[in-house]
């Protein structure tokens, strides 16, 4: 595994840079773990896990307020600046929670609820900022090399965080990552300014993006209009609902069973070995099977394996379910409760190597100017918007008491939703990037012309039929020789419906193609035709 760090190292046009995003990341993803597993600890020891689904919903509300905020500032600030200003402001957040708790011990009864939406919103924020100026540095084609690296790097950040925060808890308490929080996120600034003197200023069509000051100064202005538009975010919006009803379900059993078999720091300590366990294999899945998907089958196929974990998953859960005494409250680690954190490892070992390294590059099939809004669109609207509705089902579900196999068995039925919706993926994902490139850059639209070619019929026509009224002549000869090898009974009538988009060469061409082909309706066709021209 590390010759291969060491390869794809040596892949990328700037070293000193891609190492300095490694370190970045990894001190990053490390400090999250250590405010999450400090807040959890202190949540569930103080109020217990009966309140999470409560917390999805308020957490939500919370981060669509934060949202707004968020998509109003980003473009006031460089990415580096605004990235700064969020590292003080959770330096300010841990050491203030750190004083009320360790230090002054101050218990006021709606603390824990607060602290856990304000942490939460926090890191949420912060991780998307942290991939925007990311996005700004690399692109597509260099993301499919970086990306599995700065995965793998978050990675090794919650495994190292985990085996700290054991440690820290064994020879203190859990309120002590507050304020081990604050001393990361110090010097995550460093390592921020150090990043921005790695950065190189190239050409755009080179592999590294032009770092810019404020990334839509050349840019319009981009509405949720223009981003509902594009058919890639039709698809991960439907995808997200089912995806985060299934995580939080997953969550809130995790949290509901762990709280009853391990107390105090116990449960901290725990919290911080299973992360640990979780991320090394995460680790070793992304360096080892992440490179091997995204090469071999492409991004859209690659973030499709998460859709089948969560199934697994479920139905671990399920199993669980099954067991007498799965609904008691006296449970030993070693016994059937082990299926529940296996249901946890399932989703975020997935989640955190191969899924969110290809979710991040399926953002590059987005316009430019588009693709900071899209990202905060879903990660700031959509998906606490599923968290509210999962936050609320699951309220409803505890209050009346429904059997764990039930919601388990509804997990399971939305994993499939999930798959079926993720069908569309590489096609979207493809005909997106494919009408983003430049016209002049014809080597990157081959590359993409190429993969399309390797979609099954169904998916081909799809793409195609948006290519061939491309103003470059070359795709669409291209798509004009995919789409008359299909054959298809219907495609006269699609070529119909946009035949006033496609080049007068392309139309003549293709009327030949159906007068030898489709002759019962090529009388039809032609006669459209002339009433266009």
């Amino acid at each position: 595994m590390i010759g291969l760090i060491s390869k794809l190292i040596k892949t990328t046009d700037d070293k000193p840079k891609v190492i300095s995003f490694l370190l970045l990341f990894l001190f990053s993803i490390m400090g999250i773990e250590f405010i999450r597993i400090a807040r959890d600890s202190y949540f569930l020891s103080t109020v217990g896990a009966q309140y999470i689904p409560y917390m999805f919903t308020f957490m939500a509300c919370s981060m669509l307020v934060a949202s707004g905020i968020y998509s109003v500032v980003v473009d006031k600030f460089s990415r580096l600046k605004l990235l700064i200003i969020i590292n003080v402001m959770g330096i300010i957040l841990s050491s203030s929670l750190y004083v009320i708790l360790e230090i002054l011990k101050i218990e006021i009864e709606y603390l824990p609820f607060i602290v856990y939406c304000l942490v939460e919103t926090y890191v949420m924020f912060n991780i998307i900022h942290l991939w925007n100026y990311i996005n700004t540095v690399f692109d597509q084609w260099e993301g499919k090399t970086v990306f599995p690296l700065l995965g793998g790097a978050g990675l090794m950040g919650t495994f190292i965080g985990g085996g700290f925060i054991s440690m820290i808890v064994h020879f203190s308490n859990a309120n002590t990552l507050f304020i081990c929080w604050s001393v990361l996120l110090i010097l995550i600034i460093f390592i921020a300014i150090k990043c921005q003197n790695k950065v190189t200023v190239k050409k755009r069509g080179q592999a590294t993006m032009m770092f810019i000051k404020k990334q839509d100064d050349d840019f319009e202005k981009a509405t949720i209009k223009d981003i509902w538009k594009q058919p890639l975010i039709k698809t991960l919006t439907y995808m997200v609902f089912p995806m985060w009803i299934i995580i939080n379900i997953i969550e809130y059993y995790y949290y509901d069973k762990m709280s009853v078999t391990f107390k105090g720091n116990d449960l901290a300590f725990f919290l911080g070995a299973f992360v640990s366990i979780a991320s090394l294999t995460g680790l070793i899945l992304q360096f080892s099977l992440t490179p091997w998907l995204l090469k071999k089958f492409g991004v859209g196929s690659t973030s499709m394996i998460y859709p089948f974990s969560l199934t697994i998953a479920c139905s671990s859960l399920c199993i669980f379910s099954l067991f007498p005494g799965a609904t008691g409250t006296d449970f030993t680690i070693w016994s059937f409760v082990i299926l529940i954190p296996l249901s946890r490892f399932c989703d975020v070992a997935i989640y955190y190597s191969v899924y969110e390294s290809s979710a991040e590059l399926l953002y590059y099939g987005v316009p430019d100017n588009l693709r900071s809004k899209a990202k905060s669109f879903i990660s700031g609207t959509v998906v606490p918007l599923a968290t509210a509705l999962s936050g609320v089902g699951l309220i409803l579900l505890v209050k009346y008491e429904e059997p764990i196999y039930n919601v388990a068995f509804l997990g399971i039925c939305l994993s499939f939703v999930l798959i079926v919706f993720g069908l569309n993926l590489t096609p979207d994902y493809l005909k997106s990037l494919l009408s983003n490139i430049k016209p002049s850059d014809h080597l990157r639209r081959q590359e993409v012309l190429n993969e399309i070619g390797k979609l099954d019929l169904s998916d081909t026509r799809y793409v195609m039929l948006d290519a061939i009224t491309s103003d470059d002549h070359l795709e669409a000869e291209f798509a004009f020789k995919k789409l008359t090898e299909i054959k298809d009974d219907e495609l006269v009538e699609d070529i119909t419906e946009i035949m006033h988009r496609i080049q007068p060469e392309i139309l003549t061409q293709l009327s030949e193609f159906f007068k030898i082909n489709f002759p019962d309706n090529y009388e039809e066709f032609e006669s459209k035709l002339n009433t266009t021209n």
